[in-house]
């Protein structure tokens, strides 16, 4: 019984040590609605390890991943759930359309209004940790 209880608490300990060594995933939903979002690049450290992934170009890693565009109407609220509340974040919207605009947003409460023009965009969401940096992507089609 001592035997069983010293290693259970030697197990417990090291899992609370050694930490989490993948980045945080990040929930996103709209009208009930969850979107699939996808890893992009990190750098992420735990206690014993430290691990930096470097991906292919956002666009391209969606399509890889087989990540299509949600259909969403106009100014329609976007709800981020962090697994881990980050320090920072910031997301950059790409319209992708003949000009192919972009721009910087702040997240307000952890949410975000959709645009009021239609078209297919795609969400960069990056995010700082204390333990690192992780980007998040996916499209949404504002119809």
């Amino acid at each position: 019984m001592k035997k069983t209880l010293f290693f259970l608490t030697c197990l417990s300990l090291f899992i609370l040590l050694t930490g989490c060594s993948s980045p945080p995933t990040l929930t996103v939903t709209a009208d009930k609605k969850k979107i699939d979002t996808v890893t992009g690049s990190y750098c992420w450290s735990s206690l014993f390890s430290e691990k930096c992934v470097d991906t292919i170009e956002p666009s391209e890693l969606l399509k890889k991943k087989k990540n299509d565009p949600v259909g969403l109407h106009k100014a329609t609220t976007l709800n981020f759930k962090f697994e881990e509340e980050p320090q920072t974040v910031e997301v950059r919207i790409e319209q992708s359309n003949a000009s192919s605009t972009s721009a910087s947003v702040k997240l307000e409460d952890n949410q975000l209004t959709l645009p009021q023009e239609n078209g297919t965009y795609l969400y960069i969401v990056f995010s700082k940790h204390a333990k690192g940096t992780v980007t998040h992507l996916f499209t949404i089609n504002v119809e």
